[in-house]
């Protein structure tokens, strides 16, 4: 087994806690992707699919959404990139899986430093509006860097919520 994102690496509905009847509730108010670590691959860089959300000044990237306890070693940079080129955005990102793809036409920017059972374990939203340089790009995705160490045998949840609703959509906005 490796490190994956599920669903090869696409951005899903968000999914909440089963309600009374078992039945899993999911929300279109943001988008969520979930990240598999099999404790043990210590290295690895894996990306998300586009996004393809559109993008307002309140959009925030979500890490490790229900606090999932990590290993004190652990050791994840994240960075989100964009690219108005759509022969870019549409070429292969691994499906999920650990590649070495190709950040030829991307812009990257690193949004968030996890180092340590302690910035791993906690949930971390980081405001996408403060990043230059990403946020008015056509096409996005985040890219994650496994540099020394696996949290462990654990999934986290990340999130990119506050999106706006089609009816908020208007020419300011940024579509990914």
């Amino acid at each position: 087994m490796a490190n994956l994102i599920q669903n090869s690496g696409k951005w899903g509905p968000i999914e909440e806690a089963a309600n009374t009847a078992g039945l899993t509730q999911k929300s279109w108010e943001g988008r969520e992707i979930k990240f598999v670590f099999d404790n043990s691959t210590t290295t690895g860089i894996h990306y998300t699919a586009p996004i393809g959300l559109p993008l307002t000044s309140q959009t925030e990237f979500v890490w490790n959404n229900e606090a999932v306890d990590c290993a004190n070693t652990a050791d994840m940079t994240v960075y989100w990139q964009g690219t108005d080129d759509p022969s870019v955005a549409m070429a292969a990102y691994g499906n999920g899986s650990d590649i070495t793809a190709s950040d030829t036409g991307w812009t990257s920017v690193s949004i968030s430093a996890l180092t340590g059972s302690g910035d791993c374990d906690g949930t971390t939203s980081v405001n996408l509006d403060s990043v230059s340089n990403v946020k008015t790009m056509k096409y996005m995705r985040f890219k994650f860097v496994l540099a020394t160490a696996n949290p462990g045998d654990v999934t986290i949840a990340c999130r990119v919520t506050n999106i706006p609703t089609y009816a908020q959509i208007n020419y300011s906005t940024t579509l990914a």
